[in-house]
């Protein structure tokens, strides 16, 4: 029995987003070791990361239809 053939997907939306998050968390550790506050650091970076994966989730609608 062969396997069927599976299409690679065109949609990256998720990957997208989990580099924002993954940014954002990223941004706000440096933010909270530089304030020296994790906490609110990372709570910073998970709302920075949040903006950037609904940022990035979103597509840029077409002119031309």
């Amino acid at each position: 029995m062969t396997e069927p053939e599976t299409k690679p997907s065109s949609d990256n939306g998720g990957n997208r987003q989990g580099y924002g998050l993954i940014t954002g968390l990223a941004i706000g550790l440096a933010l909270g070791v530089a304030l020296d506050n994790l906490a609110i650091g990372l709570a910073i970076g998970v709302a920075i990361g949040v903006a950037f994966s609904s940022a990035a989730g979103k597509r840029p609608e077409d002119p031309n239809t």
